[in-house]
């Protein structure tokens, strides 16, 4: 390309015209680096929310985790807290039947020596062991009944007897420590239920 003229001109032409280019560019250049910007911006946001979501997401699970675990365990405090005390009751219970040996307990005795009678008749007669407590009276009871003799060994329980037959082939429990055990669920609701429900 030829130029010609006044070279102040020329070059001011030129160096516009070149100045014009470079602002055009530069013009280009902003617009495309504003939006690669904004889009690596929208990118970077969209990023920063879905893992905000997620350990958000992650939070709520742990915490619903967390709720769970402590309600099991309050669960199972309060579960130990009602054994613990159906236990006290039971053993409550216990201590009395073995204070209390009034009329209802002369009358089980008195059965149960009835139906130790019987059977031994068929066994050939008994031997009975009873609490160390209970030696007396059981010796006292025993004298209406034929082939039922009491042992001088005591057995530890709270009430009742244990009936061996004399070739010892058959034992018979008939002490309250068996009958309770037989039916220590059943008792035990009970317990729990007269301390624990609400009327």
């Amino acid at each position: 390309m030829s130029v010609s003229g006044d070279p102040a001109k020329v070059a001011e032409s030129i160096t516009g015209k070149a100045i014009s280019d470079l602002n055009s560019k530069l013009e280009e250049a902003l617009a495309a680096a504003l939006k690669l910007l904004g889009s690596s911006y929208n990118k970077a946001v969209e990023e920063l929310r879905s893992a905000i979501e997620r350990k958000a997401e992650e939070l709520n699970d742990l915490l619903k985790s967390k709720a769970a675990e402590a309600d099991l365990q309050v669960k199972l405090k309060e579960e130990s807290i009602k054994a613990e005390e159906t236990s006290r009751v039971m053993e409550e219970a216990m201590r009395r039947l073995r204070q209390d040996r009034g009329e209802w307990y002369v009358k089980f005795l008195r059965k149960v020596l009835q139906s130790l009678q019987e059977e031994g008749e068929t066994y050939g007669g008994f031997t009975l062991r009873c609490s160390a407590e209970d030696l007396g009276l059981v010796r006292e009871l025993i004298k209406g009944y034929r082939g039922l003799e009491l042992s001088d060994e005591p057995v530890l329980v709270v009430g009742g007897v244990v009936a061996t037959s004399k070739d010892g082939t058959v034992k018979l429990d008939y002490t309250i420590d068996q009958i309770v055990r037989e039916n220590e669920t059943f008792l035990r609701g009970l317990a729990s239920r007269e301390l624990f429900e609400v009327v």
